[in-house]
């Protein structure tokens, strides 16, 4: 993981990625917290690694939607953090110049989010996450459809500072984040802990 996430060169991460997908569904079932773990660290690097050829951010999209079966023991806290990361993601792009070159990241991103939203019924629970996410897809499918960058999240005079208002939020990040209020696991029975969406003390 640290390998991943200390990489800067796009194709080194796309082979780290792959390497740490064979070994999150090889081990996944005697470390049930693993999965949970890793999704929250590559979102967070995807959030702060925005110029990364699309290849990367594509694949590192396909694997977290493929980790969400195992991410079965994750309460609805986790998959709200989770959907709101994509959001985030997401309305970042949507802020963004040069709209036409982020839209295959963008239906990447929309996918995968999907994909965790639909697994259950847990975000009928989560209201404020459910409007989150219909704004987000909403502002979405309006700027597809107009196909140009005169949209952006909120006034338009504003997006460059909203842009930068998310980006900075990011950074400010502790760099090995996990869910809120937990500390970086040392142990594999506190990694299982976080796929319960327990906190670490």
């Amino acid at each position: 993981m640290n390998a991943f996430y200390y990489e800067t060169d796009p194709e080194n991460s796309y082979y780290v990625l792959h390497l740490l997908h064979i070994f999150v569904l090889e081990d996944t079932g005697r470390t049930p917290g693993l999965a949970p773990f890793c999704v929250f660290e590559i979102l967070e690097k995807l959030l702060l690694s925005t110029t990364w050829a699309d290849e990367v951010p594509i694949y590192a999209f396909k694997m977290l939607a493929a980790m969400n079966p195992y991410c079965n023991q994750m309460e609805s806290s986790g998959l709200r953090n989770v959907v709101q990361k994509l959001c985030d993601y997401i309305n970042m792009l949507l802020l963004a110049t040069g709209f036409a070159d982020n839209v295959t990241r963008i239906v990447a991103a929309t996918d995968c989010m999907l994909s965790w939203i639909l697994a259950s019924q847990w975000i009928f629970s989560e209201p404020e996450c459910l409007k989150l996410v219909l704004r987000t897809l909403g502002i979405n499918l309006l700027r597809i459809d107009r196909g140009d960058d005169s949209l952006a999240l909120g006034k338009g005079q504003n997006s460059a500072k909203n842009l930068r208002k998310i980006h900075a939020s990011v950074k400010g990040k502790k760099k090995n984040s996990v869910p809120p209020n937990q500390k970086t696991p040392s142990t594999l029975k506190e990694v299982s802990e976080i796929g319960k969406g327990g906190a670490l003390s």
